[in-house]
């Protein structure tokens, strides 16, 4: 497995300051993160989680910043007035900088969002919904910036303000993507252009069983 389950945390204040290894949340309820490190913050929990974010700084080595591994929906609050900055490395099936199953980000600070994993994406779920109910929402990646899965996930933003930045084809699937963002009232402003090359698409081949939840299996 990509991601070590790390050192299990049941404090509700976290600085990740304090800690050299992956941290594990396994219990549901509500936590306020503030520090820094080069780890992955780990939620494994069938209940919801609620991160506060307060001005944050992860820096994962080898996977993602933030993985939702189990069926819990994740929340993460932008405290108020904090700028928090998520950066991922390597490459694993956890292939966004945030990764999780069904996914809210709310409050009113500032999220910066950095996919660099081998064609990783920014905020990505697996075949669940993405919903943005506020925050400043920054997102450059080496591939999409959103996806909700492939299989019925869908991209909801209510408030707040989220704009992407990365490099697509001159070609239709560009227009699709432009379009998508668009209609979701995303900025994408920032899209460059670049006619030389094909813009990125990707399928994903997903499996389950009575009593696990929806697991990556390939992406082509």
């Amino acid at each position: 497995e990509d991601v070590d389950s790390g050192n299990k945390v049941e404090e509700n204040t976290i600085n990740l300051s304090e800690h050299t290894t992956n941290i594990n949340i396994s219990t549901g309820g509500e936590y306020n993160i503030t520090g820094e490190f080069k780890n992955s913050i780990i939620v494994d929990s069938t209940d919801k989680v609620i991160l506060n974010l307060n001005n944050v700084t992860i820096d994962s080595q080898i996977t993602a910043a933030i993985a939702n591994k189990n069926s819990g929906d994740l929340v993460i609050n932008l405290v108020e007035n904090t700028t928090n900055v998520l950066k991922d490395n390597g490459s694993s099936e956890y292939d966004g900088c945030i990764y999780s199953g069904n996914l809210i980000i709310e409050g009113n600070g500032t999220l910066k969002v950095y996919g660099r994993q081998e064609e990783g994406e920014g905020i990505a779920t697996e075949t669940k919904d993405i919903t943005i109910n506020g925050g400043d929402i920054y997102i450059e990646s080496a591939d999409d910036g959103l996806n909700a899965g492939g299989d019925g996930g869908i991209i909801t933003i209510n408030n707040g303000k989220v704009a992407v930045i990365g490099v697509v084809g001159g070609d239709y699937q560009a227009e699709d993507l432009k379009k998508a963002f668009n209609d979701a009232n995303v900025n994408c402003d920032s899209l460059v252009v670049d006619k030389s090359r094909k813009t990125i698409t990707k399928t994903r081949i997903s499996g389950s069983c009575s009593h696990s939840i929806t697991q990556q299996i390939v992406r082509i």
